[in-house]
């Protein structure tokens, strides 16, 4: 079953003085650091989603090239712009954030980033958009092209 999620799940937290303020008796996603680096220099609304797709994982530990695998694919590439995956780090890590941050492109000078979404190795994927739609949508695609991949037989 999919988790709904709603607004009162969400936990809102502010930054002061260069510093994440994290309210007392709440408990944000360990993975914060990343979705800060993410998130820090954009002026609009900034969606960040870090998931564990299936697919997606079992493609990058048979030993894919997600942006290699995407290119066959007109119906991915056209909408959804694929990073180079982030070797296997450990999750929550600052390492695993910085990482995941460089692979999309994501710096102060280039707040908008590179790319939509990357794959995390032996982890999952992390992608952003304006909205949560059109990060589930970039999702959605990577996820499915694994899938449309892995079925095929075809070897990496």
């Amino acid at each position: 079953m999919i988790p709904i999620i709603h607004p009162e799940h969400m936990v809102k937290i502010k930054l002061v003085g260069g510093q994440l303020q994290v309210p007392p008796g709440t408990n944000p996603s360990g993975e914060l650091h990343m979705h800060d680096l993410l998130t820090r220099w954009v002026n609009r609304t900034r969606a960040v989603v870090h998931v564990h797709p299936t697919h997606v994982v079992a493609a990058m530990y048979r030993g894919f090239d997600l942006q290699e695998i995407c290119k066959d694919f007109p119906e991915i590439y056209r909408y959804t712009r694929i990073g180079p995956s982030v070797p296997g780090l450990p999750a929550i890590s600052k390492a695993l954030g910085e990482a995941t941050a460089k692979a999309l492109g994501v710096t102060e000078a280039n707040p908008a980033g590179d790319y939509d979404i990357v794959g995390q190795a032996n982890h999952g994927v992390c992608s952003m958009a304006s909205d949560p739609w059109s990060v589930y949508e970039h999702i959605e695609r990577l996820d499915h092209i694994c899938e449309i991949v892995l079925a095929s037989g075809v070897s990496p």
